[in-house]
């Protein structure tokens, strides 16, 4: 089959999604495929009704018998709580490991050893909420700036589109360790390797950390090249 090595599951917030799954198959090893759930139509990833959707869309990717399931969404919004409990129950119930996309996030910085990060986000920044969350984990967010971009937009920008906001923060913050590039759905993980060699810096960003995060938990240890540190060296 296919997926002989590995099935990630990921539940996108999105209805109409395409830069993430193109980014995961530049990233990953043959035998490795993508499993993927799209939101319906018209609902927004931040209205509550999304959470129970993304959990039943996961609910059917245990049963499916993937080997580990990713839910994607407004994870802050919902709330880390919640998100444990609900990874919990379903990692008991299927016997598999179920995450998101926070949890890979923090967890890949935390391997890369980060402490002073930058964000070079999509969208404009949200305000002190921003600075909040991340402190809240044990990092000191030293700079934030946004391309200003909006969802329906993402498939569309250019390529080293988040390259040029994280190049700018890196300029004005050299005393960072990590640059953090929020958001799947505009091609960051494409930026990664000539970042890093850039800046010197550090680079995460959510697709390359999510598909770290699955295929570590997948039991694949392959050092991929290409897509930075976390992925080569860890």
């Amino acid at each position: 089959m296919l997926g002989y090595r590995a099935r990630i599951g990921y539940t996108a917030p999105l209805s109409a999604i395409e830069v993430f799954p193109y980014e995961f198959y530049k990233i990953v090893p043959e035998g490795v495929t993508l499993v993927v759930s799209t939101a319906p139509a018209g609902v927004p990833e931040w209205e509550e009704s999304n959470f129970p959707i993304s959990e039943a869309s996961a609910r059917e990717m245990g049963d499916l018998g993937v080997n580990v399931i990713i839910v994607g969404g407004a994870n802050a919004r919902f709330g880390f709580e919640r998100l444990e409990k609900q990874a919990k129950e379903l990692t008991e119930k299927y016997s598999i490991p179920v995450t998101n996309t926070r949890e890979a996030q923090i967890h890949a910085m935390r391997e890369l050893g980060a402490k002073r990060i930058l964000l070079a986000m999509a969208f404009n920044p949200a305000g002190r909420e921003t600075y909040e969350r991340f402190a809240n984990d044990g990092f000191e967010v030293i700079g934030v700036a946004g391309a200003g971009y909006t969802i329906p937009q993402l498939g569309l920008v250019p390529v080293d589109a988040p390259a040029q906001v994280a190049r700018r923060l890196a300029a004005e913050h050299p005393e960072a360790d990590t640059i953090f590039i929020p958001a799947p759905h505009w091609p960051a993980a494409s930026n990664v390797e000539m970042l890093e060699q850039e800046t010197g810096m550090n680079v995460v960003t959510s697709t390359q950390s999510m598909v770290w995060e699955g295929l570590r938990l997948s039991k694949v240890t392959d050092s991929i090249q290409g897509f930075g540190r976390l992925l080569r060296e860890h």
